[in-house]
């Protein structure tokens, strides 16, 4: 469903697509599709040196049903195809991942709303989901669509938009996980976006509390018209919540340089505490910081007198802030603190994970079944349908 802010539309462009090393890639892969023979599914395959060894492709699921599968190469579908300034918009094809689409847009001061992580395909946040902390004002990653270039199941490559004669088709692909057609390109709406962002970090040491401050920064927010550009809370155990707002910054506004101890965290660098050890590190600084009278302490919120600490990253960190340690999953998966709340410890943990992904193998036997079991659970956040 779109969010409020986003009404689909008519493509103001249909031709953006219709460049010609683009044309060809999408002619093969038509043709790949029409060649399937009858009986067998067809398996997306990003590295034609792994076709036909079931290497699962954009999800957590075992490879085992792909090794039989009619292979489709998309690989090569990495192109961003235009960037209107203007117009606030991007042509992307499908395979573009969200770090190269993120890096091209903010050179230009934009970004998509929605930014689900660093590794996340546009197709695949299209025909899947994609959620972040901005969900809570701007919807899910498909409600910026403008349109898609979809290759459906007998080959046939069409425009869809909403407001064309496939409208249908344009609102059934979000959620469809590829059973209905392939993307293979798509024009995306984008928002002003600054070099850096800020965060106000607040700790709760009781459920209530916690309850009634993500509610006032979700509903309370949006009811005073300044809707936060993100909201997250994190849990980390029946006696301490994490509340982090965030909002747009620009580090050379005058404004922000009046902040008082402002401090900047590097969410990129090894051995730095992981995201969810910062905002709870960091918001447990509140007391500390009253009682000293110190700079960097936020106003209260929602009514619960609980003060909030700031700090600010550039943009790129803190919409990828997850992405080294992978949210919690490799602090779990470690288990041993004496690596993971040390900072030596975590430059080794870090550089081990840097190294088995920068060879592709992150999705290869990092987690057994039942460590996927411990260290893995469903996320759900707040998202404003209306």
């Amino acid at each position: 469903m779109a969010s409020a802010e986003f009404q689909y539309e008519a493509d103001p462009d249909p031709m953006d697509f219709a460049e010609g090393a683009h044309a060809k890639r999408v002619g093969r892969i038509s043709g790949e599709v029409r060649a399937r023979p009858d009986g067998l599914r067809l398996k997306l395959v990003r590295d034609q040196a792994e076709n036909g060894k079931g290497v699962a492709q954009g999800n957590t699921n075992t490879a085992a049903y792909k090794r039989k599968g009619h292979p489709v190469y998309t690989g090569d579908l990495t192109n961003i195809l235009n960037l209107d300034v203007e117009g606030r918009t991007v042509v992307v094809e499908g395979a573009v991942r969200m770090v190269e689409l993120c890096r091209a847009t903010l050179a230009a001061g934009l970004m998509p709303p929605v930014v689900p992580g660093e590794t996340f395909t546009v197709a695949g946040l299209i025909s899947g989901g994609g959620i972040d902390a901005s969900s809570s004002r701007h919807g899910l990653f498909f409600t910026s669509l403008v349109s898609m270039e979809v290759v459906l199941a007998n080959g046939d490559v069409v425009l869809a938009d909403g407001a064309n004669e496939l409208k249908d088709l344009f609102e059934m692909i979000p959620h469809s996980y590829g059973t209905v057609g392939l993307v293979v390109a798509a024009r995306l709406r984008l928002i002003p976006a600054g070099d850096c962002v800020v965060s106000t970090y607040r700790h709760y040491r009781e459920l209530e509390l916690y309850g009634k401050a993500m509610r006032d920064a979700l509903e309370g927010a949006h009811a005073r018209g300044a809707p936060h550009e993100f909201v997250e809370g994190l849990v980390y155990g029946p006696n301490s919540y994490v509340l982090v707002t965030t909002e747009w910054g620009h580090t050379r506004d005058p404004a922000t340089k009046l902040l008082p101890n402002f401090e900047t965290w590097g969410a990129k660098a090894h051995g730095n505490e992981w995201y969810f050890q910062h905002a709870e590190s960091t918001a447990k600084k509140k007391q500390t910081q009253k009682q000293k009278g110190g700079g960097g302490v936020a106003s209260g919120d929602g009514g619960s007198g609980v003060l909030g600490v700031v700090d600010r990253m550039p943009t790129l960190d803190f919409v990828f802030r997850h992405q080294r340690g992978f949210m919690w999953v490799v602090d779990m998966y470690v288990n041993n603190g004496c690596l993971t709340k040390s900072r030596c410890g975590r430059r080794k943990v870090d550089d081990a994970v840097a190294d088995k992904v920068a060879r592709g193998q992150e999705g290869k036997g990092l987690l057994t079944q039942s460590e996927m079991e411990r260290c893995r659970v469903f996320q759900v956040r707040v998202t404003r349908l209306s």
